[in-house]
C-alpha cells in the first residue's frame, strides 16, 4: 500500500505479512500522516527521515516489523528512537544515524545507501547483519562500537564486506555466549 497523498489518518495501522513477501506500507515523500497504533510484522518504508505520527511500541518490539529508510535523498534517521526491531537501509544517498545509542532487536540490512555513524554512537544488534550494497562508516572514537548482543548465534554476511577502509568495524564487542560468525 502506497500512501498516495498527504495527511492520511488512521486509528490503527496493522502491517501484516503477505505470504511469501511481507506487507509493505510505503510513505515515500508524502507527509502529515497519523498512523495511530502501529503493529504487525510487515515493512514500513519511508523516503523521509521522520516517521508518520503514531504509537510504534508493538511494531518496534522483538515480535514486530521492519523499518526501511529508502529513496535517493540524504536523510538523518531515528532522531529520538532508541530501539527498533528490523532495520533496513535501501536506495541511494546518505542515511545518517542519530546522536544516541541505538538497539536493533532484530536484523540490520544495508542495501545501497551510505550508512554513517557521524556522532560516533554505540550500535547494538541482537540479530544478523546483511550488507549487500553501499558503504558503512561505523564512526571513530571509543564510543563508536558495534555490539553484538543477541542470545542465539549471530551472522554477518552479504555481497559487500566489512574489510575495506570505508566499511571496516573500528570497534566491535561480542556480548553473546552463542557467538558471531563473520562470513564477509
Amino acid at each position: 500500500v502506497t500512501l498516495p497523498s498527504n495527511y492520511i489518518l488512521s486509528y490503527k495501522t496493522t502491517i501484516d505479512s503477505g505470504g511469501v513477501n511481507n506487507g509493505i506500507v510505503k510513505v515515500n515523500s508524502t507527509y502529515g500522516h497519523r498512523l495511530g497504533i502501529v503493529d504487525g510484522v510487515g515493512t514500513l518504508q519511508t523516503y523521509r527521515g521522520t516517521l508518520p505520527a503514531g504509537v510504534y511500541d508493538d511494531f518496534f518490539s522483538a515480535s514486530g516489523g521492519t523499518l526501511d529508510f529508502a529513496g535517493t535523498d540524504d536523510i538523518d534517521v531515528l532522531s529520538e528512537i532508541v530501539s527498533v526491531n528490523n532495520l533496513t537501509f535501501s536506495g541511494t544517498g546518505e542515511r545518517r544515524l542519530p546522536n544516541l545509542d541505538l538497539q536493533i532487536v532484530g536484523d540490520l540490512y544495508i542495501n545501497g545507501p551510505d550508512l554513517i555513524n557521524e556522532h560516533n554512537e554505540k550500535l547494538r544488534i541482537m540479530g544478523d547483519i546483511t550488507f549487500d550494497a553501499g558503504t558503512y562508516n561505523t564512526g571513530f572514537g571509543t564510543e563508536a562500537v558495534i555490539v553484538f548482543n543477541g542470545s542465539s548465534a549471530q551472522q554477518v554476511s552479504g555481497a559487500q564486506s566489512f574489510t575495506t577502509t570505508t566499511n571496516d568495524f573500528n570497534h566491535m564487542e561480542i556480548d553473546n555466549s552463542a557467538g558471531v560468525t563473520l562470513n564477509n
